[in-house]
């Protein structure tokens, strides 16, 4: 090879060591990228179920009280509440009055079976409450269960693809760092053809090649040479 073609493999060399990289880091972006919105769409999503699952366990909670699962006392309080609430009230009233209106038509309206009927108004009432109550509660907690489900399968896969954006990023590094380790020992090789380029060109221009050292007959020429040119400087200055 010469001088040219040497400096220009240098020149080349790095330049594909720039390459590998600027290569090297746009992938490692791009898979950074991925990870930021995976991780991003992961958390709209757990945001979008947090108040489903979050009323799914209260719930959850709710309905072991009014089973009784907590204690009879957490159990009477349960009852109690929803003695107290609007809803209860409003059926309650809806159920005395029409019991009255009925007793009234009748006759009935201060018998004895007028009150036997406005008791049994204020226990189906509460029966009727708190049955209602435990469907509304198993209803929540049913979707409270299926939003925690869809939250720990989209959880559990974008985790997946992260771990495996994460391993890619591994192997684009390592190949980078082989890239370059690769492109080092050519630039090593071609370095080395330089020097002996630039040690050969030197020895022609001295007349002649092979090592300028001593040992064969071109360093011979060459320090014969070296020599002449000492004895010509010698009767030119004097000395």
């Amino acid at each position: 090879m010469s001088i040219f073609s040497d400096i220009f493999s240098l020149i080349g060399g790095f330049g594909q060591k720039k390459a590998i990289g600027n290569a090297t880091q746009a992938q490692v972006t791009g898979a950074t990228n991925g990870i930021n919105t995976i991780n991003t769409e992961d958390q709209r999503i757990q945001a979008l179920l947090a108040p489903y699952t979050t009323a799914g366990g209260q719930a959850v909670g709710a309905e072991g009280g009014l089973l009784g699962l907590n204690g009879s006392g957490d159990q009477q309080r349960a009852i109690d509440a929803l003695r107290s609430s609007p809803l209860y009230q409003s059926l309650y009233r809806n159920g005395v009055n029409t019991s009255l209106a009925n007793a009234s038509a009748t006759g009935g309206l201060r018998g004895g079976n007028e009150q036997h009927s406005l008791y049994d108004v204020g226990s189906d009432t509460l029966a009727q409450v708190i049955q209602n109550q435990l469907q509304n509660l198993g209803g929540l907690s049913g979707q409270g269960l299926q939003a925690t489900q869809q939250s720990g399968s989209f959880g559990g896969q974008a985790a997946g693809d992260v771990a495996s954006l994460q391993n890619l990023i591994g192997r684009i590094q390592a190949g980078g760092i082989l890239g370059k380790s690769a492109v080092n020992g050519q630039l090593w090789n071609t370095g080395a053809n330089l020097g002996q380029d630039v040690i050969s060109q030197l020895m022609s221009a001295f007349g002649g090649g092979g090592n300028p050292f001593g040992g064969g007959g071109n360093g011979s020429d060459l320090m014969s040479s070296l020599g002449q040119m000492q004895g010509s400087n010698a009767a030119l200055f004097g000395g």
